[in-house]
């Protein structure tokens, strides 16, 4: 897991302090006891579904251009 902390809030929106980095997200993203100071742990988890609907819609778009564009 990756820590980050929550350096400031802006509006809706939560900076968070990741290695020297920031990262900006949506407060509603994050557990309602978030402050300025809070640490988080981050984690990450592929979908394949999600990942070849995605492939498949930007493939469909790039040919429906090239279609357009085809003399």
């Amino acid at each position: 897991m990756l820590e980050a902390i929550v350096d400031r809030l802006e509006e809706d929106k939560a900076v968070l302090k990741i290695a020297r980095q920031s990262l900006v997200v949506p407060l509603e993203s994050l557990p309602d006891e978030t402050g300025e100071g809070t640490v988080l742990y981050l984690s990450f988890s592929a979908e394949p579904a999600a990942t070849e609907d995605k492939n498949a819609l930007a493939k469909a778009v790039l040919n429906e251009i090239l279609k357009q564009n085809d003399p």
